[in-house]
């Protein structure tokens, strides 16, 4: 069965249901895209995953540079955070809005973990953390991790008032045989 449907600016469209249903998809999320602005944090579509290959398809976090819909001459994000720990972008890269959703802005203590490629209160033995919620933030060595707490020194110190200041693996006071 056909349906034919008139929208408020003069445009017909007809279709079956199924096929009216993926355009009414299209445009939401057409809808969605636009609504980003500079600013936002993103996050690529998994649908739209390896569109940009691996540099934008393994970026954990992003942030919107400049868009079409504020007057710049092109869409853009700077990727923030991403997979591979190792990979240091600094340049922003012209992308499709249309391919990204919008993301909770990251804390700082969030952002501490992204940055180093680890879930959020992912620690190591041998980590640096700054201990937060004090009248002055402590840094601390990891010597131990536990299921909520790990060991900095002569107490045991709950991870979620920790922020990653340096991974063991980045640290250059080790050798390669104690990371």
């Amino acid at each position: 069965m056909t349906i034919k449907m008139n929208l408020p600016n003069g445009t017909s469209i007809e279709g079956n249901a199924e096929e009216l249903f993926e355009l009414g998809k299209l445009l939401n999320d057409e809808e969605e895209a636009t609504s980003l602005s500079v600013g936002d944090y993103v996050k690529i579509k998994e649908e739209h995953k390896y569109k940009y290959g691996t540099m934008i398809g393994d970026m954990v976090i992003g942030k919107v540079e400049t868009t079409r819909s504020e007057g710049y001459s092109e869409d853009s994000i700077r990727i923030i955070c991403h997979k591979d720990s190792k990979i240091k972008i600094d340049t922003p890269f012209e992308i499709n809005l249309d391919y990204f959703k919008k993301v909770k802005t990251p804390s700082d203590r969030e952002l501490s973990f992204l940055k180093a490629g680890r879930e959020v209160g992912e620690l190591r033995k041998g980590d640096i953390v700054k201990l937060e919620g004090f009248f002055i933030d402590r840094f601390h060595k990891v010597y131990d991790v536990y299921k909520d707490t790990a060991d900095v020194g002569s107490f045991y110190e709950d991870i979620s008032q920790m922020s990653l200041v340096t991974p063991v693996d980045e640290r250059l006071d080790l050798s390669d045989d104690d990371k």
